[in-house]
């Protein structure tokens, strides 16, 4: 494997490593992934789907097992199935309704990696980036970069991510978010990350 410094100078600029992970995420049609998420002590578990231009579906595994969250960018509503077991008992919802909004404030509509990376830009656009190392995240070769708003600038509460970005793809298969006083506010492993993988659309409905 080329030294960190040899393999930056052989294929992008530090600046540009969000902008092409960005350029890449545009080519994406589908994906799956295993969300595991640790924030304010506690853990969440999520088998999250997403199909152009933006439908999603979250199957909950920890809390609330046996859960099912959709989001129809066309009509911009989600539909939340709060027990697996009762088919019949589908709850039709605004995207930014406070049941279904994290307790960092994200919602359905703005979950997927596409979301994240704008918000990277823009912490980037109003600060500085810089590559910290090469690291395996499970068996995945990734570049770690941080991003950190000058002066406390933030986006959505985060004044820093640390994130690691597949070598292959240069999309993130982990974030740490960092408020303005230096706190760890989120820290998401993206396991068995699948770019374009076939998802059927009835995948996106709850009947």
């Amino acid at each position: 494997m080329l030294p960190l410094f040899f393999w930056l100078a052989l294929n992008i600029s530090v600046k540009g490593i969000i902008s092409i992970a960005m350029d890449n995420f545009r080519n994406v049609e589908t994906y799956a992934v295993t969300l595991d998420s640790r924030s304010d002590g506690k853990r969440e578990v999520i088998k999250y789907f997403y199909k152009t231009p933006g439908y999603v579906r979250m199957n909950f595994v920890e809390p609330h097992a046996g859960a099912v969250l959709l989001y129809d960018p066309v009509r911009k509503e989600a539909r939340l199935q709060p027990i697996g077991a009762l088919k019949s008992f589908v709850v039709t919802l605004s995207p930014d309704n406070r049941l279904i909004t994290s307790s960092k404030g994200h919602t359905i509509a703005e979950s997927d990696i596409g979301a994240l990376l704008r918000n990277v830009e823009k912490l980037q656009a109003h600060g500085s980036i810089e590559v910290l190392a090469e690291e395996k995240s499970g068996e995945r070769d990734t570049v770690k970069v941080k991003i950190i708003g000058a002066y406390g600038y933030s986006v959505a509460g985060t004044n820093a991510y640390i994130l690691w970005l597949d070598k292959g793809s240069f999309l993130p298969v982990r974030v740490m978010a960092y408020d303005a006083k230096g706190s760890l506010t989120e820290d998401v492993l993206m396991n068995d990350l699948e770019i374009n993988p076939t998802l059927p659309d009835n995948l996106f409905k709850l009947e």
